[in-house]
């Protein structure tokens, strides 16, 4: 009894042994990825990487070929083969201007407090506009039912090149619509972007504009619909000379693009 109480506790011994064997043989194949900080427009290649299949879960954000990654757009985004995965935080190499609020649903006063150390230049039941800094000579907000609906940024014309850099290293081109106002969407759909040119207290002026989107489709009506319905008579003036002010100015702000 005694000689078949041992022969059993070797077998188990030996069983437990093999199970310690396999399962360290299979963590031995995991290869682990380390995640990735880029700047737009660079590549990095995955270490250990080569040989497998990836896939990038949004290519607007960073794409991969072969074990190859560049970073397209600001975000974060997971790259992942059959062994691993592993994320990519994008970040953008020029920044013309900081966010607006885009806490869309947001009530006057908590906007009022993001805003706090501006100067708030005008105040309506339905728009607060503020002194900006830098490139951006008004920073604005549009409510409905007091409620944030929409942001805006004015960007002083000289900045052209810069706010042209600032949004393709953020944004997805959608469209233009007839009167050279341009439409994008975030990498991640959520937002959707307007871009036109507007007169505004004797100046001519870039108004970039945000809203809340659920898909590429609200870029799309945006562009429909004109920005002119945004900032109410914001994106054209009745005046002659200063509408082909503005469209001269979306055009030099297209060709600078390189949209076609």
């Amino acid at each position: 009894m005694k000689t078949l109480r041992n022969i059993l506790l070797l077998a188990l011994m030996s069983a437990f042994v093999i199970n310690l064997t396999s399962c360290s043989s299979d963590k031995d194949d995991e290869v682990k990825f380390g995640d990735m900080n880029m700047e737009t427009g660079t590549e990095e290649n995955i270490k250990n990487g080569d040989g497998l299949t990836w896939k990038s879960e949004n290519d607007l954000i960073a794409s991969v070929s072969g074990s190859v990654v560049s970073a397209v757009r600001q975000g974060s985004v997971v790259i992942a083969s059959d062994k691993g995965s592993f994320k990519v935080n994008v970040t953008p190499k020029h920044t013309l201007y900081s966010d607006p609020c885009f806490e869309w649903g947001s009530s006057v006063s908590h906007v009022k407090s993001f805003m706090k150390g501006y100067r708030l230049f005008n105040e309506t039941d339905k728009v607060l506009l503020y002194n900006g800094t830098g490139a951006v000579e008004y920073v604005a907000y549009l409510f409905e039912n007091s409620k944030l609906n929409d942001s805006g940024v004015y960007v002083k014309p000289a900045y052209m090149d810069d706010l042209v850099e600032h949004l393709n290293e953020r944004y997805v081109y959608v469209g233009t619509d007839d009167n050279y106002n341009t439409y994008y969407a975030s990498p991640n759909k959520r937002m959707a972007v307007g871009v036109g040119a507007q007169y505004l207290g004797g100046n001519y002026y870039y108004l970039v504009v945000f809203t809340d989107a659920k898909s590429l489709d609200t870029a799309k009506a945006m562009k429909q619909k004109g920005l002119k319905s945004v900032f109410g008579n914001g994106m054209r003036s009745n005046d002659n000379a200063k509408q082909e002010g503005c469209k001269h100015l979306m055009q030099k702000l297209i060709q600078k693009t390189g949209i076609k």
